[in-house]
């Protein structure tokens, strides 16, 4: 079965080289994760959804956290209007 990554790539939108450097990593790296012998960190899997523009989500290559509770964003603080 294929990794998300690997249907990524089959897209043909990034190559794994450019991808690499991106993220900052080695494309041996990249293939790891590609072919699933190495599982993504879950501090990298911010990173590869904004690169890959939300195709390869967090969720579908490191399922451990709890990622919807992490991409809830804080209340916004309530002006407070003074009476006139």
């Amino acid at each position: 079965m294929a990794t998300p990554l690997k249907r990524y790539f089959n897209l043909g939108l990034m190559s794994q080289e450019e991808f690499a450097e991106k993220m900052g990593v080695t494309p041996s790296m990249v293939s790891h994760w590609v072919n699933g012998r190495v599982p993504v960190a879950a501090e990298r899997a911010p990173t590869i959804e904004k690169l890959t523009q939300g195709k390869v989500r967090c969720e579908t290559i490191c399922p451990g956290p709890e990622w919807s509770v992490l991409r809830r964003r804080p209340p916004r603080p309530r002006s407070r209007r003074k009476a006139a």
